[in-house]
């Protein structure tokens, strides 16, 4: 096992990541992280220098645990998710989940081209004009899309809104 661990490392492997719930999320190859320029479809690679946060999800329960006074602390590092559900996990479920503790939530799945052109109210369906309130904090958008530019320009609209972006690359709906 030892020497195999040495060699993940000589290949850029990292050492698997535990989650609250004792799982392992896992290895992922530093060197095919990539990056996409705003004005760019080319890929560059990662910055050699950039170091993962492995506290990123506890850190960012922690920014938000003050808006949710009655979580028990024990919730304040660990999540209780409420993951995405297509038409379902709206903001009036997403505040009753948080009612009963859940401290991450996803929106459901929004498809980038409908909510860019806003086609039937298609975006009042997921957002508001100026964001979510506080108490859905912290929140992760689903997206789904197969153009870039279409998946770039929705995310830009929710950007500031949201504490992270959740690209759905295995829907099986010819999106």
């Amino acid at each position: 096992k030892q020497k195999q661990k040495q060699k993940q490392k000589q290949k850029g492997w990292c050492t698997p990541l535990k989650t609250p719930l004792g799982n392992s999320i896992a290895n992922k190859p530093h060197q095919t992280s990539t990056t996409m320029a705003a004005s760019s479809k080319t890929p560059s690679p990662a910055p050699a220098n950039r170091k993962f946060q492995r506290d990123w999800l506890s850190r960012l329960l922690q920014k938000h645990a003050h808006q949710h006074p009655t979580l028990p602390p024990d919730l304040q590092t660990t999540a209780l998710v409420v993951a995405p559900m297509v038409d379902a996990s709206d903001l009036p479920y997403r505040l009753l989940a948080r009612r009963y503790n859940a401290n991450l939530c996803f929106t459901p799945m929004i498809h980038a081209k409908m909510f860019n052109q806003n086609k039937a109210g298609y975006r009042r369906k997921f957002w508001r004009d100026g964001g979510m309130p506080p108490e859905d904090r912290p929140l992760i958008a689903q997206f789904c899309g197969h153009d870039e530019d279409e998946l770039l320009r929705a995310m830009r609209v929710v950007e500031g809104g949201v504490d992270g972006i959740d690209l759905n690359c295995g829907c099986p709906q010819n999106i």
